[in-house]
């Protein structure tokens, strides 16, 4: 069938189910089997939407599901995820639409747990919408390790664990549990598999994980050592060029807060204390063009002063 075909057919049904984007029915929201079977029909419709890649529309419509069955766990799990998902592309619009995306995942996916806490998939994503925050509160942790309890032998689950120990700097916690998994899971190959592929790119996927986070300082030396542990030359090279790439934006971050005091300490007045911080600026390598602008400034600071004692 034809995509144009297949989007107004799927549009049509929401229409007909009360769905789209009109009000809810007064008979709907006041809940009951109505409401229930309402709710059903925007979830079916919003995993077809979801595994289309349109997230934007399957949000809007596990929304509505969410609104005419606010008890059902499974629901809020799935709007939360959706929100998850769609992270990157909303920090990409702004910080501020990133962060609601972030507490929007947060309180659904916490909802979710609340309504169904053996949804161990809930969970998990949990503890990675909790891991977003810098630095992460130590009930992500904890939350993690709750999933782990409800379901031990679950390895995406593991892995999950095993990248905040890292992220969190305790790489020691996530080897133990990574080779307890090995202990469990020995009589599978293809899991073992799974576990040692884990482990040899745990350092890259954790410092990819504290990236997404903004937690550029944090990701540095993961890096560094992903690319002084592997055998694969695309990895250590993909891990040495993003390390470049931190150290630049660091140097960068470093300057426009040097540069920054400096100007703040000029219009209170201490000439001085500018000079000072723009010296110390410059006795580090620096961009060239950041560099000429702290020269500048200091040139003209120093005929401030001049001016003033003259």
């Amino acid at each position: 069938m034809p995509t144009s075909l297949r989007r107004r057919g799927v549009l049509a049904l929401a229409l007909v189910a009360g769905l789209g984007w009109l009000p809810v029915p007064a008979r709907a929201s006041a809940g009951g089997p109505f409401s229930a079977a309402l709710a059903k029909t925007a979830a079916v419709l919003a995993k077809l939407e979801e595994g289309a890649g349109r997230l934007d529309e399957a949000q809007v419509l596990y929304e509505k599901a969410v609104e005419l069955a606010p008890g059902d766990g499974s629901l809020h799990y799935r709007l939360g995820r959706i929100y998850l998902e769609r992270y990157p592309a909303f920090a990409r619009e702004s910080p501020v639409v990133g962060a609601a995306a972030i507490i929007r995942a947060r309180s659904e996916l916490q909802r979710a747990t609340e309504l169904a806490p053996s949804l161990g998939a809930a969970w998990i994503l949990l503890g990675r919408a909790l891991m977003f925050s810098n630095p992460p509160p130590a009930a992500a942790g904890a939350v993690l390790e709750h999933a782990h309890q409800l379901l031990p032998r679950d390895l995406d689950l593991v892995f999950e664990l095993a990248l905040f120990y890292t992220c969190a700097g305790e790489r020691p916690r996530a080897d133990l549990l990574l080779q307890q998994a090995r202990t469990e899971h020995a009589a599978v190959p293809a899991e073992l598999a799974r576990i040692d592929a884990a482990a040899a790119g745990l350092d890259y996927a954790a410092a990819e994980r504290l990236i997404a986070a903004r937690r550029l300082a944090d990701a540095a030396p993961l890096y560094e050592r992903a690319a002084a542990g592997t055998g694969d030359p695309r990895v250590r090279a993909n891990a040495l060029s993003m390390l470049a790439q931190i150290r630049e934006e660091l140097s960068r971050q470093r300057f426009r807060t040097g540069y920054g005091q400096a100007r703040a300490l000029a219009a209170r007045g201490d000439v001085a204390g500018a000079i000072r911080e723009l010296k110390a600026l410059l006795a580090v390598p620096q961009d060239s063009i950041d560099a000429d602008q702290a020269r500048r400034l200091m040139t003209a600071l120093e005929e401030r002063r001049r001016a003033k004692r003259g």
